[in-house]
């Protein structure tokens, strides 16, 4: 059926609506060369400290943050260069991207800090995913550290595959137990950002590393793997108790090749899980 078109009226107008990519003033492809991520798992929350090194010189830069990550007013902080405010940076909640002034361009490039908050419920088995924030435009990405840390009674059973431990198993006289070289006061010198008062001592630190958060996915599709003490030590108790009835009561299983087959089968398990291999072997 035609479509009668109506005349314009004597007092209207015609207008014209053209869309136009909008470029920001000094934007351009990002390049970090430094990133750390600190993930601090306690009750039902987790506390997301994220720092990079900007090597580009950009006016601002654009992250867009976990979506389980929790936005409300005072729980989002970010710092340029150690100077904070909320007049940085702005938030779309529609996409969940925060945009931050990096203000006046300098020579040795400038340092970003957001601290946020994600649920995060800790249990007899938990897995912790990576979930570091995606920078939008970033065209490099250079080294990436990412520590966690747990309370006293949660330990790390294994870490992923894409990750790089950055810890080794030292003999303390009574059992192993990880030694690294890496804590938050020297991944702090390293980035070149303000000191924070550093963790409980009585919480674990586990560092991991990779080449750029790409290298460690990103938006939760790594996860490492907490357990509890309960749940690490209570089967391997069962399991000590179990030998040593087994031992008193059937001469066979005090033989040596029997004692060579159950080293064998921690030597297995070391090569699916070396660190909760260790935990279970000693």
């Amino acid at each position: 059926r035609a479509q009668r078109l109506r005349p314009l009226g004597a007092k209207q107008l015609q207008i014209e609506l053209k869309l136009y990519e909008r470029r920001l003033q000094g934007a351009g492809l990002v390049r970090i060369d430094k990133c750390w991520l600190q993930s601090f798992v306690s009750g039902s929350k987790r506390r997301e400290r994220f720092v990079v090194h900007v090597e580009s010189h950009v006016d601002e830069l654009r992250l867009k943050l976990p979506r389980d990550a929790i936005i409300r007013e005072g729980t989002v902080k970010v710092s340029v260069d150690g100077y904070g405010g909320e007049k940085l940076y702005s938030y779309d909640q529609q996409t969940d991207i925060v945009t931050i002034s990096l203000g006046r361009r300098r020579e040795n490039g400038h340092v970003v800090e957001v601290s946020y908050f994600l649920p995060s419920e800790l249990s007899w088995v938990t897995a912790i995913p990576v979930s570091p924030p995606e920078i939008l435009g970033a065209e490099q990405i250079g080294q990436f550290y990412w520590q966690l840390l747990t309370p006293a009674v949660q330990h790390l059973g294994w870490s992923p595959k894409q990750l790089t431990a950055e810890w080794t198993w030292q003999w303390s006289g009574v059992w192993w137990n990880r030694s690294s070289r890496l804590n938050q006061r020297v991944l702090e010198e390293w980035i070149a950002t303000v000191p924070q008062d550093s963790p409980p001592a009585s919480a674990n630190s586990y560092v991991m590393s990779a080449q750029g958060t790409q290298a460690a996915g990103t938006q939760g599709t790594v996860h490492a793997w907490s357990l509890s003490r309960f749940i690490l030590w209570f089967p391997v108790g069962l399991m000590a108790i179990a030998f040593a009835f087994v031992a008193l009561n059937f001469s066979i299983v005090r033989q040596p090749a029997f004692v060579l087959l159950l080293g064998l089968a921690i030597a297995g398990l070391a090569t699916l899980w070396p660190d909760l291999a260790v935990l279970a072997g000693q």
